[in-house]
């Protein structure tokens, strides 16, 4: 899919909010009208806390969505292992992330997320390479949502992530390969503006410390697994849209750009003591989900 069908897919979401922003929703009938102002979803599509408590007064809503992402890939130090004399560029490559969770009436959720990343490229000078890069996190956060006057809504969550990051490198003059896995406690925090019924902007970070174990190679020499420390930080702006489809269930859409940046998970694989260096994604998002 072509980042022209994903912006186009969003634009329609985004019109049909404009179109109907003026006319009176199709609304459940435990809805009572004097109680709300406006609905409001967060910008990763989650449910907020405005639509729990005034759409359902039946129990937990659930929500679940998908976010197809374009990303480049980059290393602090450069990418590759300029010291060796092999100096790569990556394209952005798509990459995808799901997440599925639970709220309940007072604004309290605790949702799942899981995201992979995969990059390669031969793009190399001056020494003909290949290079990779892989990334997957798995997060288990909970929190709670927040909702202020003048359409502002605060997201604030806490748990825990797991990640593992992979990078090669294949060349006649180096041949290496860096491997880091650690887990630990994040916090994140995202405010929403709503702007006219159903959209939003929204920006957010993420931040927190992750401890676990690296090991690297170069040619035939291999470093035994060391304890390792990693901190990452992530932040995104973006717009988000959303559309009560029937009864109670809503579609979310939104469209943004995030990066997240790991520091001290690179290295340079030229020397049999690698240097600690930061690797980074970077990128556009797109995001669709669900919520009952």
């Amino acid at each position: 899919m072509k980042i022209q069908n994903i912006v186009a897919a969003f634009t329609v979401i985004l019109s049909v909010s404009v179109a109907r922003a003026s006319e009176p929703e199709l609304l459940p009938t435990y809805w009572n009208s004097d109680d709300v102002s406006t609905v409001s979803f967060n910008g990763a599509g989650e449910v907020s806390q405005d639509w729990v408590e005034q759409f359902c007064d039946c129990g937990p809503v659930f929500f679940a969505g998908a976010d197809l992402m374009y990303l480049k890939y980059f290393k602090s130090g450069g990418v590759g292992a300029p010291a060796g004399g092999v100096l790569g560029d990556f394209d952005y490559k798509p990459a995808w992330r799901i997440n599925t969770g639970v709220a309940v009436r007072d604004g309290w959720f605790i949702e799942g997320r899981y995201m992979n990343y995969s990059g390669n490229t031969t793009n190399t000078t001056p020494i003909a390479g290949n290079l990779s890069a892989d990334f997957y996190n798995v997060d288990a956060v909970g929190g709670c949502i927040l909702d202020w006057a003048y359409g502002l809504t605060t997201r604030l969550e806490g748990g825990v992530r797991h990640f593992e990051f992979d990078e090669r490198i294949a060349a006649a003059a180096v041949n290496g390969t860096n491997v880091q896995r650690g887990t630990g406690l994040i916090l994140g925090v995202q405010v929403d503006k709503t702007l006219f019924n159903g959209v939003s902007l929204y920006g957010k970070a993420l931040g927190g410390s992750l401890f676990g174990s690296g090991a690297q190679t170069l040619f035939n020499f291999t470093r035994p697994h060391s304890d390792t420390s990693v901190n990452v930080l992530e932040y995104g702006v973006g717009i988000s849209a959303e559309r009560l489809l029937f009864n109670d269930v809503v579609l979310t859409g939104s469209l943004g750009a995030e990066s997240v940046t790991y520091f001290g998970a690179g290295r340079d694989l030229t020397v049999a003591n690698p240097v600690v260096e930061d690797v980074s994604l970077f990128g556009l998002m797109f995001h669709l989900g669900i919520s009952r």
